[in-house]
C-alpha cells in the first residue's frame, strides 16, 4: 500500500525471467556442445584450429534436467525442439504431468547414469548444496556435459574442475558461483 501510496507501481511477475533463463541455458548449452568459447579464445590468440572444435550435435543427445519447474520446463521444451531426448528429475512434478510435456521423470541417479547433458534448475537449499559432487559425479556418463544457471553452490566446483581434468566431464557452462563475484574458481 505504500508503494502505491508513492505511484510506485508492485506486481507479482513469478514468470519474468523465465524465457529469458531457458533461452540464456540453451545457449550455454549450444556453447557447450560446439565449444564455441574455447575456439573464440584459440582464434583471438592466432591459432586456426578448425578440427580441433568440431563439437557434438545436441539431436540425438539425453538431456537430464534437474528441476522441472517453469524455467527447466521451457529448457525442455526448447531442446525437445532440437530433437533431444528429455529425462528430468523432480520430486515435486508427478509423472502424469510430465508425461503430457513428454518428458520421462527418473531418479536423481538414473538421470546422472543417462544423460549427455545435465542442466540444474533447482533453488540452493541444504538438500541441493553440493548435490553435484565427487560422488553424483562417478554415477555420470564419461563425457557428460554441465549446466547450471540457477544457482552457485549446487555444483561443487572443486569436484567438476577435477572430473574436468580427468576427462570425466567434457565440459561445463556456468554462470553461477559458490562465492561472487567469482575470481578463484577452479
Amino acid at each position: 500500500m505504500a508503494a502505491t501510496n508513492k505511484g510506485i507501481l508492485v506486481v507479482n511477475a513469478p514468470d519474468g525471467n523465465t524465457i529469458a533463463a531457458a533461452e540464456h541455458t540453451m545457449a550455454m548449452m549450444l556453447g557447450l556442445a560446439r565449444k564455441v568459447p574455447a575456439a573464440c579464445g584459440k582464434l583471438k590468440n592466432g591459432c586456426w584450429d578448425k578440427k580441433a572444435f568440431l563439437g557434438v550435435e545436441l539431436r540425438g543427445k539425453t538431456l537430464g534436467v534437474i528441476g522441472l519447474g517453469r524455467i527447466g520446463s521451457a529448457v525442455a521444451k526448447r531442446a525437445q525442439a532440437m530433437e533431444m531426448n528429455i529425462i528430468a528429475y523432480d520430486p515435486y512434478i508427478s509423472e502424469e504431468h510430465a508425461k503430457k510435456m513428454a518428458i520421462e521423470i527418473v531418479t536423481l541417479n538414473e538421470l546422472y547414469a543417462r544423460a549427455d547433458f545435465i542442466t540444474v534448475h533447482m533453488p540452493k537449499t541444504k538438500e541441493t548444496y553440493h548435490m553435484i559432487n565427487k560422488e553424483s559425479i562417478a554415477l555420470m556418463k564419461e563425457g557428460v556435459r554441465i549446466i547450471n544457471c540457477a544457482r552457485g553452490g549446487i555444483v561443487d566446483e572443486a569436484a567438476l574442475y577435477e572430473a574436468m581434468i580427468a576427462g570425466k566431464v567434457a565440459g561445463a557452462a556456468l554462470d553461477v558461483f559458490e562465492t561472487e563475484p567469482n575470481t578463484d574458481s577452479p
